[in-house]
Order: structure tokens, then C-alpha cells, then sequence
């Protein structure tokens, strides 16, 4: 199971974001991506984010409505803290890391005690390889596997030749500045 950082949902849902092509590669392969709470209140706050979103933020309805379109329409789960994480937090607390990366550190830990596999644009990541418990928090960038998965930032041609945002099953959205209920295209 993939957990997505909060980079790949939000390039994934704004089509106007420069890895959004990027990210919609990553869903056509994506291994039954989930969310944990921290990501999708991140995700909800750059919704509502007047300069996250270009001057056009949702209201906090809309980007409530975003989140559980994305949760029933999809099926992505939101998974609950698994047992170990915060020993595996506190090793690295101990080890220390730059106080931007309370977060980064979070998702991280939260991977390895719950075995998932950790996917996101964000190269600070690769930080917690070498104090992963088990090893291999960091796998080959861009490469299927267990660990981190870089998405490669690649150029992005152009979105309109490479069909729907792809990964609503039932149905799709994508946020385009506002919400886009039901649409299909980016």
C-alpha cells in the first residue's frame, strides 16, 4: 500500500500545478494509495490556501467536499497510526533532524511502522534512510518497491494529449482553481 505525501495529492487534484502530469502518471501505477490524517488536513489547507492556489482558493465546503469526493469516489482509505510509529519518531527525535522536517519526519516513521510505501516529490526524505528501522524506507527513485518512491519532475508536455486526470474509477474531479464537481478533464 502507497501513502502519498501531501506534494503528490495536491499536484494530483490542481491541474494547474506544474507536477500535475507527474503525479496523474504516478495514479495510473499507483499501488492502493491511502491517506493518513496529516496529509489530508494538509490537503484540505492548501485547498482553502489563497497563494497555494493562485488566488482562487476553495471555501472550506468546497475542499471539505474535495476531500470526501476523493475518499468515496475512489475508495482511498485513511488509515490509522500504526502501532510502532512514534518509537520509530523517537529514534530519529534522538538522532535529530532540522525542526522543518517534523512532518516529513511523521510521514516517514508512519511508513516504516506501518509498512507502506512512502511517495513524493520531496528529496529531504532520503534523510531517514539511513536511520529507517527496518532498512529500506528509501527504495530506487521512481521505481516500484518497498520505501520512499521518488516521482520524477519531469517536463510536462502537454496535459490536454494525455487524457483525464485518470484516477477516479466511479466518476472523477479534478480542482481547477474551483471545484469542478463530476468533471472529467483537466
Amino acid at each position: 500500500m502507497d501513502l502519498p505525501d501531501l506534494n503528490v495529492w495536491f499536484a494530483l487534484l490542481v491541474p494547474e500545478h506544474p507536477f500535475h502530469a507527474q503525479a496523474r502518471g504516478y495514479w495510473r501505477g499507483a499501488e492502493e494509495p491511502a491517506l493518513c490524517r496529516v496529509t489530508a488536513l494538509g490537503l484540505v489547507r492548501l485547498l482553502t490556501n489563497p497563494k497555494a492556489m493562485d488566488g482562487k482558493p476553495l471555501s472550506l465546503g468546497e475542499a471539505w467536499n474535495v476531500y470526501r469526493a476523493l475518499r468515496e469516489m475512489s475508495g482511498v482509505p485513511l488509515l490509522e497510526e500504526p502501532s510502532g510509529l512514534e518509537d520509530v519518531l523517537g529514534e530519529w527525535v534522538a538522532s535529530g533532524f532540522p525542526p522543518r522536517l517534523w512532518t516529513d519526519a511523521y510521514l516517514a516513521a508512519f511508513a516504516v511502522a506501518g509498512g507502506y510505501r512512502l511517495v513524493t516529490f520531496d528529496g529531504d526524505f532520503h534523510r531517514f534512510h539511513a536511520a529507517s528501522s527496518p532498512p529500506g524506507l528509501v527504495g530506487p527513485p521512481g521505481l516500484p518497491g518497498e520505501g520512499l518512491t521518488l516521482v520524477p519532475s519531469l517536463p510536462l508536455g502537454s496535459l490536454r494529449d494525455r487524457g483525464p486526470p485518470g484516477p477516479w474509477p466511479r466518476g472523477g474531479f479534478c480542482v481547477g482553481g474551483r471545484l469542478a464537481r463530476g468533471s472529467q478533464g483537466a
